[in-house]
């Protein structure tokens, strides 16, 4: 379920994710999050405050692996919880290692609030697609789950 008026919200914050990662600069990347955001990352380590998101993500891409690498970032889900507050799932293919031969996939949730005018990431969670998806299938849950 998309909600147009919390995807309306959610796509700038979005589309300057996916526009710092791939120029690899990170600059300004910190500026979509507060400065008390939370990140958990595929790994499941969790990064407190904007300006540590921005420098936890600055070096991964000094990497060779992430140096080159881009992603796609696909607004799935979006909906308006409180007045101040949206739930936007997103959907995100990444491209990485040289040439970015390597494709892996995730599924980001980010929450987004509203502090006086301003709309910022307060928090996501990156859900790794396929381990996610192989637990699910080890259980036998895997035709219940939306892919």
């Amino acid at each position: 379920m998309i909600d147009a008026a919390a995807a309306l919200i959610a796509k700038p914050l979005v589309d300057q994710f996916a526009a710092s990662w791939n120029t690899h600069k990170l600059i300004g990347f910190d500026a979509i999050f507060w400065p008390d955001s939370t990140f958990i990352h595929r790994g499941g380590d969790l990064i407190n405050g904007g300006v540590e998101i921005r420098n936890y993500h600055s070096k991964l891409h000094t990497d060779p692996f992430f140096a080159t690498s881009r992603l796609v970032l696909t607004i799935e889900r979006a909906r308006q919880l409180a007045p101040n507050v949206v739930l936007v799932t997103v959907r995100s293919p990444a491209w990485l290692g040289p040439k970015q031969s390597v494709e892996v996939g995730s599924r980001p949730t980010f929450v987004i609030t509203r502090k006086n005018s301003s709309w910022r990431i307060a928090f996501c969670q990156n859900t790794e697609l396929e381990r996610a998806r192989q637990a699910t299938d080890d259980l036998g849950l895997g035709t219940q789950v939306q892919r």
